[in-house]
């Protein structure tokens, strides 16, 4: 979308349903689909909430401890389209919430398992590098304990939009539990292989 309104969302069903049905047919496959929100896929940013506005600074202040549910239910009501919208195409998740989903994909004797976080529950009109907060702490560990041949990780903003404290939390754990991670919002495009030198590999695109 670009402004998370229903009316952008109902074109984009449109434009969803076209290629999938393009792609199918070429393939000769069902095709899978995962959606995951960025900034545009907020609505109403343009107008003014002091509420809002007041607990994404108190988060940036204060950092991911700060961030509780009852603030992810505030921040994240701009996302109601686009939980709406995401219903239609993501499959079922073995675990959801409104920052984080997990997907699993079995085919044959090799699965694939998807994390998919929502940073872009606190996004603002005019965002920053290095200011925004994710909260992984409120996730319990044995959530990303899932087996399966490869893990990938999506989430829209880059690591560098995260505050630096945050960021090493993170990416720490981005990097511990997948084996890819794929980001967007930049209209650059980058790629890496990072190794900890203990034989740990993730794939950066």
């Amino acid at each position: 979308a670009f402004s998370g309104s229903v009316e952008e969302f109902e074109l984009s069903k449109t434009l969803f349903d076209e290629l999938i049905e393009y792609l199918s047919k070429y393939s000769g496959k069902k095709i899978n689909t995962i959606i995951l929100p960025g900034n545009h896929d907020c609505q109403k940013l343009t107008e003014e909430n002091k509420a809002r506005e007041g607990l994404i600074k108190f988060a940036q202040d204060n950092g991911s401890e700060a961030i509780d549910q009852s603030v992810v239910d505030i921040l994240s009501s701009v996302q109601t389209n686009y939980f709406d919208f995401a219903k239609h195409y993501n499959p079922e998740p073995i675990y959801s919430s409104e920052l984080l989903n997990i997907y699993k994909f079995q085919f044959g004797d090799k699965s694939l398992v998807f994390y998919t976080y929502n940073t872009a529950f606190q996004s603002i009109l005019h965002e920053q590098p290095g200011k925004m907060i994710y909260p992984v702490s409120m996730f319990d560990d044995n959530l990303f304990k899932e087996k399966a041949n490869a893990i990938i990780s999506c989430f829209h903003h880059p690591l560098h939009w995260l505050k630096p404290e945050n960021r090493r939390e993170f990416k720490f754990h981005v990097e511990k539990t997948s084996d890819f991670y794929f980001t967007g919002h930049e209209h650059e495009h980058t790629k890496s292989l990072i190794s900890n030198l203990d034989d740990n590999l993730v794939y950066y695109v």
